[in-house]
């Protein structure tokens, strides 16, 4: 079985390190590379060419964003997970923009990161839901509908409901669009 290689890319040693060991604990997967800034990611990430990178948004030299935005120039089928503190769904759009596809908060469980690399290398989006609700309702700008109501007024509940088919999603759950 061929495994999915993915490179690690966070500016904290002891995250990388417990990175490592939840992805290299996968039968699918191992980690062929680690990078301590986004420079070193990108040069990395082009040198190894791993199906998928984990990528921090704040890290020295070279931001997630901007790491992210060079390497999806130069090598588009490099799959970018970026994996972050940051809960402000603007970063999710402008990650989105970049090529990232998917997006998991460091608070979330292991399994949610796992998810979101298998995802990313069969070719789909993965999101942390909530962020993803908001970012996809709540957009400065957006005009109200007929009623008067701005899909920036709604319960993160009511937002999660009208992303997600059916309302069987719970706000642990992520959004997978494969």
């Amino acid at each position: 079985m061929k495994k999915l290689r993915v490179l690690l890319a966070d500016d904290h040693k002891v995250v990388r390190d417990g990175l490592r060991l939840l992805v290299d604990g996968q039968r699918d997967m191992r980690v062929v590379g680690e990078a301590g800034n986004g420079q070193e990611a990108l040069r990395q990430a082009l040198e190894l060419k791993p199906d998928v990178v984990v990528m921090d948004l704040s890290m020295p030299v070279l931001n997630g964003l901007q790491a992210t935005e060079q390497l999806k120039a130069q090598r588009p089928e490099i799959k970018v997970v970026a994996l972050t503190v940051h809960e402000d769904p603007s970063y999710l759009v402008q990650l989105c923009r970049a090529g990232a596809v998917g997006y998991v908060l460091k608070r979330s469980a292991g399994n949610d990161l796992i998810l979101a690399i298998r995802t990313a290398a069969a070719g789909g989006l993965l999101f942390d839901p909530t962020l993803a609700s908001k970012a996809l309702m709540g957009r400065p700008g957006d005009a109200p509908s007929k009623d008067g109501v701005h899909p920036g007024d709604l319960s993160e509940r009511e937002q999660e409901v009208l992303v997600l088919p059916g309302g069987t999603a719970t706000r642990k759950s992520p959004v997978t669009l494969a």
